[in-house]
């Protein structure tokens, strides 16, 4: 499934990226508010599963908006750019930070999936924004990252329907047509179906 992305506003994007975050990482996440956060939108303590892997500790779910979305590479060294904002902050004495052991960057930029050779050389922009988040990552002391960009952020939105179905835009077909079955075989169906087809 395709979603369009370009509905969003930079606050509503990352309220949406707040709120897959609640829907991955369950009830124990913390969300933080529109205006200065902390370079976080969301925080979890403990353990979570993102992907096949279980991360315990502190984690950080950021949200990075395009407005104006240019397309790979301008949409991997824009996102790049950010990443290098955001990590500065924690490393920025005068701020006092607290580092996270795990992070998340979310994006509603679409990065092109071409693989890079055997020496990690001539990827696609999801390969370079990934190689550059995890190198730097590394170096302020990240255990471990993952990438959200458009097209994760479409596999999830594929899976966690609840999410799904709070943006009227991302409503597909499928989601009404399974509305009105599970509606259809709740309980009490033959008292209302048996009077309404006599």
């Amino acid at each position: 499934m395709t979603y369009d992305f370009s509905r969003f506003s930079p606050p509503s994007f990352e309220a949406f990226v707040q709120a897959m975050a609640v829907a991955v990482a369950g009830p124990t996440t913390v969300v933080f508010g529109v205006g200065p956060d902390g370079a976080r939108e969301v925080t979890v303590e403990g353990a979570i599963k993102i992907g096949d892997a279980t991360w315990t500790g502190y984690t950080v779910f950021q949200a990075k908006h395009r407005q104006f979305p240019q397309g790979s590479p301008k949409d991997a060294a824009w996102l790049i750019a950010e990443i290098d904002s955001e990590f500065a902050k924690f490393t920025d004495k005068r701020r006092t930070l607290r580092r996270p052991d795990f992070y998340v960057m979310a994006s509603n930029v679409r990065l092109s999936a071409a693989a890079a050779n055997a020496s990690g050389k001539g990827g696609g922009g999801i390969d370079k924004v990934m190689q550059h988040l995890k190198a730097e990552a590394t170096k302020i002391g990240i255990k471990e990252v993952a990438l959200w960009h458009a097209d994760t952020l479409t596999a999830l939105l594929d899976v966690h329907e609840g999410v799904r179905a709070k943006y009227d835009f991302f409503v597909q077909p499928g989601d009404v047509l399974a509305r009105i079955i599970r509606d259809l075989e709740g309980p009490g169906q033959d008292e209302v179906l048996v009077p309404y087809l006599c």
